[in-house]
């Protein structure tokens, strides 16, 4: 692992580029207040159309970013602090693990050596206006409808056609439907979702800032803490907006209000912890924790895998089933909902064309496939398709962070949902 100075300093880089990030956005405004301005001027003072009101509206909102920006950094700090979360990420669990103090997500935290330790902190993944984004999608008012169409109505219904029947509101989680890891999990509330129906829960997260703030997250909810308010949507593209003014509102975090079994979880400390036992994080690239080739530990392991927005994602979508393959017991299921934008795919093509008549760029290991090409593809692999009856064959209409609410043109996938079972060979 890391070394801790290291990891600090990491952390406060992410920080630096937040504040950066400001700088940027705040130079784009002021040039368009500097524009408006001369309009002024021009219409003002030559034709007498007076757009100064109009203006100064939008100047007065301006001035509301810098402050706004520093309330997000202020609760980013709070989720991720690095004294109390590198600690864990970073190789000092077996000394920590004996503080009864420690709650339960921090007792099972674990994290991988080499390779994927160089790369927590690579990549937009690991940005601070991204766990923002996350922020909004995962845990707050804002994000419900995202929550209740992907994860409730396509995800865990899917789950609970295979397992036994998510628990009645009321009653406590006591028994146990199985063993599932969510790859991917970014903040989580989909694994917590999972964890309050009963099932024990892996969370693997490659980005530390993902991971630690979704600690930050869990440590509010169990201390029945104030809520946050947090302002996710201040640096979006100043174009196909409603209104700049829905920029400035913010979104009230932790919000559980939409989930029966986590208000019911949450509502005490002894629920709290445990529902928290239930969930483990296991921290680092999926390739390099879980891949046959990296650790034989995780061969079938888990009773469930759910994917969700994650396989497109991947630099190697065949090592990625084939991992996945790997961790699943014989006749295990497996749950994907995402689209096929193929990440890796359409950065080698952009590349690619802008350096065409330089050299040639060694294209990704990933293969765009078509859904009906992949499904094929997971057939060859080992999985066998299990056919959905009903509504649950639709895809699901929905924008990956519900963002695009005030937008005049969103970006919607529509996205399927399905089930697979890992073939008794």
């Amino acid at each position: 692992a890391l070394e801790w100075g290291s990891s600090c300093r990491m952390i406060e880089t992410a920080f630096n580029n937040y504040r950066e990030l400001l700088s940027s956005f705040m130079i784009e405004l002021n040039a368009i207040t500097c524009r408006m301005t001369e309009i002024e001027y021009e219409y003002g003072d030559v034709r007498r159309i007076q757009l100064r009101n109009v203006h100064d509206k939008f100047r007065n909102m301006v001035s509301l970013v810098p402050f706004l920006w520093e309330k997000n950094e202020v609760l980013l700090r709070e989720l991720i602090n690095p004294i109390s979360n590198l600690q864990l990420v970073y190789g000092i669990v077996d000394e920590l693990k004996s503080n009864k103090d420690i709650d339960p997500v921090y007792k099972s935290f674990k994290t991988t050596d080499g390779e994927c330790s160089q790369n927590f902190f690579s990549g937009s993944y690991n940005a601070l206006d991204q766990v923002l984004v996350h922020l909004s999608r995962d845990w707050s008012e804002a994000g419900k409808a995202v929550r209740h169409e992907l994860y409730i109505n396509g995800i865990i219904r899917t789950v609970a056609l295979y397992f036994d029947s998510p628990l009645p509101q009321n009653q406590t989680v006591q028994t146990n439907i199985g063993m599932a890891l969510v790859p991917g999990a970014a903040l989580g509330r989909l694994a917590v979702e999972l964890a309050g129906r009963g099932f024990r829960v892996e969370l693997n997260e490659v980005s530390a800032c993902m991971v630690c703030a979704f600690h930050g997250i869990m440590n509010l909810l169990r201390s029945g803490n104030a809520s946050r308010e947090v302002y996710p949507q201040l640096d979006f593209l100043l174009s196909d907006d409603w209104d700049f003014a829905a920029r400035l509102e913010p979104h009230s975090l932790p919000f559980i209000a939409d989930s029966a079994e986590l208000t019911q979880a949450f509502s005490n400390a002894s629920d709290a912890d445990r529902l928290l036992s239930r969930l483990s994080v296991q921290l680092g690239d999926f390739q390099a924790v879980y891949s046959p080739a990296n650790s034989l530990d995780h061969a079938a392991r888990f009773d469930l895998v759910v994917t969700c927005f994650f396989l497109d994602a991947t630099e190697d979508i065949l090592a990625v089933l084939s991992t996945i393959h790997h961790i699943l017991r014989p006749g295990g299921l497996w749950v994907n909902a995402g689209p096929l934008h193929y990440h890796h795919y359409l950065r080698h093509r952009s590349n690619f064309h802008k350096k065409y008549h330089q050299q040639y760029q060694k294209p990704p290991r990933t293969v765009p496939y078509s859904y009906a090409q992949l499904l094929e593809v997971i057939a060859a692999m080992g999985f066998d398709y299990i056919e959905i009856e009903g509504s649950q064959q639709q895809p699901i209409a929905v924008s990956y962070c519900g963002e695009d609410v005030n937008s005049m043109k969103p970006e919607t996938y529509r996205v399927p949902v399905a089930a697979f079972r890992r073939r008794d060979e």
